[in-house]
């Protein structure tokens, strides 16, 4: 962490955490929840540097920015959840900042239909050894209809 800081003042976003719950046989209300991490060497909270602005400056943008955004006309917003603090103070004689924001976005989501639907199985064959030509064992696995 110390060496990223070094470079300069860094946003991250972490992979996304979804939660699904069925609504219907082919509907879903979908809960997902991102966190971007911002880090700066830094606290400023006012009068940003170039050099670095700092990182509740930072945070307050990208707060500013997402808060509320869509992806697209209608469709579900982005709201700020959890606020960190996680870390704020000095290491090896230089200063760290860093905080944590999570977000949420609810959605209603579909099951897409199949966009091949002569896709009904697939076919797995085994070698033993792996540049033998010839399968030693093959599975088949039918998609029916659940």
């Amino acid at each position: 962490m110390v060496n990223l800081i070094a470079g300069g003042p860094s946003i991250l976003i972490t992979t996304p955490k979804i939660s699904f719950k069925p609504k219907s046989q082919r509907r879903y209300s979908a809960a997902l929840v991102f966190r971007l991490v911002v880090s700066s060497g830094s606290e400023r909270r006012t009068t940003p540097k170039a050099s670095d602005p700092g990182s509740y400056w930072l945070w307050g943008e990208c707060l500013a920015l997402l808060t509320n955004w869509q992806h697209k006309p209608d469709g579900a917003m982005v709201r700020p959840t959890e606020f960190n603090n996680l870390v704020n103070g000095k290491f090896q004689a230089q200063h760290l900042s860093v905080l944590g924001q999570s977000f949420a976005v609810d959605l209603d989501w579909m099951i897409p239909e199949p966009s091949d639907p002569d896709f009904l199985g697939m076919s797995l064959e085994y070698h033993t050894p792996s540049d033998n030509p010839e399968p030693v064992a093959t599975d088949n696995i039918e998609l029916r209809d659940v």
